[in-house]
């Protein structure tokens, strides 16, 4: 049992009435479709449904063939306008990234496998973080036929690692004015009196906390301050 494609012609053979068959075994070709609607079924299934923006783009002529439900949520525009103008969605980069961004579609759209960090500002004002790459594909002869991508937003991401990043500075801070505080204490432990202890609190406690905002009282047993 095999599938097939039936090809019937109507001619005359001897001034006769007949009907010519042709019959082509198909079987691998539909196999082959098969499989590649399969494929294409669980691409859409993976790239629609993923948080990151997966873009596919032609070299020749430049347009976006592919690009996923998450452009719309992050970008807040149509998918329909880089459909229509593969240059659409460098419209919403920021203005200080706007050249460089060009360099990147233009190293990517050439075939080099590319990837840059840059801010978008959405229709409502949002700014977010992106953090893009691409990749060339090429067919066996190694000619170039598309470009494959993905961009995601990596806003959260730096706004907590920057939130970190001071809560440890923070923390630095207040570890090193304690470690200094215990080291003052051990060394008022060892003042032969009251007046040389105050002396070298005045001083260490000065250069712990130097701002001039604010007052710090010290009091001195001589001097009743």
């Amino acid at each position: 049992i095999f599938t097939a494609d039936v090809l019937l012609t109507a001619m005359e053979l001897d001034s006769k009435p007949v009907v010519q068959t042709v019959i082509r075994d198909i079987t691998q070709s539909k196999a082959a479709e098969s499989s590649l609607r399969a494929s294409e079924e669980q691409f859409h299934q993976l790239a629609d449904n993923i948080h990151e923006v997966f873009f596919v783009a032609t070299p020749d002529p430049i347009r976006i063939a592919y690009l996923s439900p998450a452009y719309e949520e992050i970008w807040g525009r149509p998918r329909q306008e880089a459909y229509d103008r593969a240059a659409a969605w460098i419209e919403s980069v920021h203005p200080d990234e706007r050249e460089s961004v060009d360099g990147f579609f233009a190293r990517s759209i050439q075939g080099v496998q590319s990837e840059m960090a840059y801010r978008i500002i959405r229709p409502d004002g949002l700014i977010r973080w992106i953090e893009a790459r691409s990749f060339p594909v090429r067919n066996a002869e190694g000619k170039l036929i598309r470009v494959v991508g993905i961009a995601e937003d990596t806003t959260v991401r730096r706004e907590t690692h920057n939130q970190l990043t001071v809560a440890l500075e923070e923390l630095k801070e207040q570890s090193q004015e304690t470690t200094g505080l215990a080291e003052l204490v051990d060394i008022l432990q060892s003042c032969k009196d009251a007046e040389e202890a105050f002396k070298i609190t005045g001083s260490a406690l000065a250069s712990m906390w130097p701002s001039t905002v604010g007052a710090l009282y010290i009091i001195s047993p001589s001097r009743n301050v």
